[in-house]
């Protein structure tokens, strides 16, 4: 599978030259990363019926993947010297040559590596399905590594508030050097429709870790010279997730004709989301003069103390006693250590179907989302330096959206 990399017309990207720590246009002699023609991904996969009899069969699958980088990686580059150029100035201008940069300061440019490889990920899987009861049962392992993965970090990051590359303050550079590794065990049983009754269920216990889940974004790296200690659970790992959704015909019959009306058609459905809550980083978000230079440090740990209050809640989730401010250098706080609350919707609806004459009917349908109205909270404030750390400010999601406060909704419709 062949990804190229992408040009620019007229060569206005400011391509980072590592050896030579200096700026070059892209098209002279240099490109903005190699283009890569090794991209070979193979698959294979398998079905086997152990008893010929259709009702149980034996599946297995691996695979090579490759990713086409997003074009985004190398559109910063034409923010760069000389195409774009930001000072800010904090003195008085010299009018003779206003767009200086003043002393002392660098620009903040973006990089990407040269050597910089599509993304790649080796996924496979083994799965056993039997049918039995009218319902389809399965057990599955499934897992991937993924290789190559996009990070972005400071390569000019400071060192005891130093910024060991002259000239340029933060560069913003675009690398291929993380990874990721996932593990899951999924049961699921899916009922067809019989007797009035389909549903489909389904249960996963898995393990996301990874050195960076966010790709594009920061990823709130505390030491990019070190990113072997930011291996941890991925921002999104839910450890545990159950849901169930289905329908119920309920077989009430009448005789009738009004009567059939009244009590024939009515249907129940219920939708079940129940999941483990998410990984998150303990950070102070200031910029130390004697250390990094980025927003991004964690604190150190206070050795014996309890990582969460007694019975979290909202106004104390996070015990601040356990972390600590170190004056210098980087703490010992490890990447996504704290798990921020779990997540639970049920949502159930009424419908009734009343026929009013062969091909006209009339469906009435009451709606309920987050039947029970139960808070999902959002992370706790992880910011050492704030007065609210540790803290629930916000809830998961936003009004509306799936998992917010309860919401009711009646509906009418005529088919026909």
């Amino acid at each position: 599978e062949y990804n190229g990399a992408p040009s620019e017309i007229f060569n206005r990207l400011g391509v980072y030259n590592f050896a030579q720590n200096k700026l070059t246009p892209v098209g002279s002699g240099v490109d903005a990363y190699a283009s890569r023609y090794t991209n070979f991904g193979p698959r294979v996969g398998f079905a086997y019926d152990p008893t010929g009899k259709g009702k149980t069969v034996v599946r297995g699958g691996v695979g090579f993947y490759f990713d086409q980088p997003v074009t985004n990686i190398v559109t910063g580059l034409g923010s760069n010297p000389p195409f774009s150029n930001a000072v800010n100035n904090t003195s008085n201008i010299n009018l003779a040559n206003p767009y200086a940069i003043p002393p002392g300061s660098g620009s903040a440019i973006n990089a990407i590596d040269p050597n910089f490889r599509n993304a790649a990920v080796l996924a496979y899987n083994v799965n056993v399905q039997h049918e039995a009861f009218g319902t389809v049962f399965q057990a599955t392992y499934a897992g991937s590594e993924g290789h190559h993965l996009r990070i972005n970090g400071d390569y000019n990051q400071g060192i005891n508030g130093v910024r060991p590359i002259t000239g340029f303050s933060s560069i913003n550079v675009q690398q291929s050097i993380s990874n990721s590794n996932y593990n899951g065990l999924w049961l699921s049983a899916n009922k067809r429709l019989a007797k009035g009754l389909t549903f489909s269920a389904s249960y996963t216990f898995s393990k996301s870790i990874d050195n960076n889940s966010v790709g594009s974004s920061n990823p709130q790296v505390q030491d990019y010279r070190n990113l072997s200690a930011e291996r941890a659970l991925s921002d999104f790992d839910a450890r545990n997730r159950f849901v169930m959704s289905g329908t119920y015909l309920l077989p009430f019959r009448a005789q009738g004709a009004f009567e059939k009306r009244v009590v024939e058609g009515w249907t129940l459905s219920p939708i079940v989301n129940l999941q483990s809550g998410s990984p998150f980083s303990p950070i102070i978000s200031v910029t130390d003069s004697k250390g990094s230079l980025e927003a991004f440090d964690r604190p150190s740990i206070v050795p014996g103390v309890p990582l969460y209050l007694p019975n979290p809640s909202p106004v104390g989730w996070v015990n601040r006693a356990a972390f600590l401010q170190q004056a210098t250098g980087f703490g010992n706080a490890g990447r996504n250590i704290l798990t921020a609350p779990g997540f639970e919707d049920i949502d159930f609806s009424i419908a009734k179907n009343t026929v009013i004459k062969e091909s006209v009917s009339l469906q009435f349908r009451a709606e309920a989302f987050n039947l029970f109205n139960h808070p999902n909270f959002g992370q706790p404030v992880n910011n050492l330096a704030a007065t609210t750390f540790g803290q629930v400010t916000v809830t998961r999601a936003a009004r509306g959206d799936l998992g917010s406060s309860r919401q009711l909704q009646l509906g009418l419709k005529l088919i026909f």
